[in-house]
């Protein structure tokens, strides 16, 4: 009889304990275990010179994310050339769980020492490898001296002014922007990319390449917005061992908010190599007498005309503008501009100008902003740097065409606006009484 009421007693606290136990919800999990496989990129390996700080990249891809970290292992295998001195590649890549990809750099460093042709191999994944397959895969990579028939291009960058932080500190010019440089051909080819993230740029180019010319461009990589626009003065260094060294500077080249806009490389300086002679062309821009500040009128009828006054920048191939307008929505229309993004203008060969349809200012009206596009652009341009552009200014935040909105009061005979300006003229002075009270009781109806 005891035994017995000892087991029932035994037997109550196992269930006990058993309700009691903490539920892992693992039989709740949606996650499903996979052993997924990983292929390498190596890209395009080409040789490498020691006269400066290179970078490869190799990209590891995983076709299903793991809900664990893989972690792959690098090994350099063989060669005349010595880790951490020629070169430093990471001994372990990790692709974070729930991700699919993971890149990692080979490095060569730049040394001043003369030396023969080095060679390294290194093997990606080994036994290692887990919660992944990965079947191991070689790459050998080749360094050439650099010789005094090789010619090195260097690009940096400074601020036109000081620009601080919110903590007062100045900025560097490369927290402020970071730019590739990249070297192309005569037939639009790119020879070499240098992107590194964060600093200034610096190439090598060989005195295998063949002979011919090659244009030195340069683009945005990434730029801060510090809440104002900063011009920055730009670089470009050439050094031939024994041979020559200079800089080239380009004052005011871009400014910041260019990035906002422009993703267009543009040749800043042309290289002509002829056997192991190089030698440095200035580039004759193609809309370089297009570039500088206009003058002349802006509005939507020739009784209701405004100063205008325009800025054409830099974009690659294409130019930049601002300022169109801002006369017209200021002392007209009666709002105020709070932010402007440079409009982005293609002179054709017809001696037509295109302007697409894209976001171009920010107002402020009766303490509430204001969106609007500039649209429907058909231009003209002509010789001495005059331009003619209609245009069509639309109120993105509430939907309507302020051309058309013009037209249907009264305001306009035409449903678009025209402004004409000349390169390097003055604004037209012209007096307009602005309707300003009574375009403020229409927009309040």
């Amino acid at each position: 009889m005891k035994i017995n009421k000892i087991l029932s007693v035994f037997f109550i606290l196992l269930v006990v304990l058993a309700g009691c136990k903490k539920d892992d919800y693992t039989g709740h999990s949606q996650l499903v275990p996979t052993n997924p496989t990983i292929t390498v990129d190596l890209g395009t390996i080409a040789p490498m010179i020691d006269g400066v700080d290179q970078t490869h990249t190799i990209t590891l891809n995983m076709d299903v994310a793991q809900v664990v970290d893989v972690a792959v292992h690098v090994l350099v295998l063989e060669g005349t050339a010595t880790e951490g001195e020629d070169f430093s590649v990471p001994s372990v890549i990790t692709i974070p769980a729930g991700k699919t990809t993971a890149s990692f750099n080979v490095t060569v460093l730049a040394d001043e020492i003369n030396e023969e042709t080095e060679t390294f191999k290194i093997q990606i994944g080994d036994e290692r490898t887990a919660n992944a397959t990965l079947t191991p895969v070689e790459a050998n990579f080749t360094i050439q001296n650099f010789s005094d028939a090789d010619l090195k291009v260097g690009l940096s960058w400074e601020p036109a002014f000081d620009v601080y932080s919110p903590t007062g500190d100045i900025y560097d010019a490369t927290d402020l922007a970071d730019l590739i440089l990249t070297i192309y051909d005569v037939a639009g080819d790119s020879i070499y990319d240098q992107v590194d993230g964060g600093s200034f740029e610096e190439v090598v180019l060989s005195d295998t390449m063949p002979d011919g010319t090659y244009q030195v461009m340069v683009s945005f990589w990434s730029a801060m917005d510090p809440g104002t626009d900063v011009d920055l003065n730009l670089f470009v260094d050439f050094y031939q061992i024994g041979v020559f060294s200079e800089t080239d500077e380009f004052p005011a080249f871009f400014s910041l908010y260019t990035s906002q806009v422009c993703s267009e490389a543009y040749v800043m300086i042309e290289i002509e190599k002829a056997g192991s002679t190089w030698t440095s062309v200035d580039y004759v821009d193609p809309n370089a007498e297009f570039l500088g500040a206009y003058g002349g009128t802006d509005g939507a009828d020739p009784d209701y005309l405004y100063d205008s006054e325009i800025v054409t920048s830099v974009c690659g191939t294409s130019l930049l503008i601002t300022g169109i307008n801002f006369g017209w929505m200021q002392d007209f229309w009666g709002e105020e501009i709070i932010a402007s993004t440079p409009v982005i203008i293609t002179l054709n060969g017809d001696n037509t100008i295109t302007i697409d349809d894209q976001y171009y200012i920010t107002t402020e009206y009766s303490g509430a902003p204001y969106d609007y596009d500039i649209r429907d652009v058909v231009g003209t341009w002509a010789d001495g740097g005059v331009l003619h552009i209609e245009y069509d200014m639309y109120n993105t935040t509430d939907d309507y065409s302020v051309g058309t909105w013009c037209f249907d009061n009264g305001y306009s005979d035409y449903t678009y606006f025209i402004a004409e300006v000349t390169l390097g003229a003055k604004a037209s002075n012209k007096n307009v009484v602005s309707p300003k009270s009574e375009i403020r009781r229409l927009k309040n109806k």
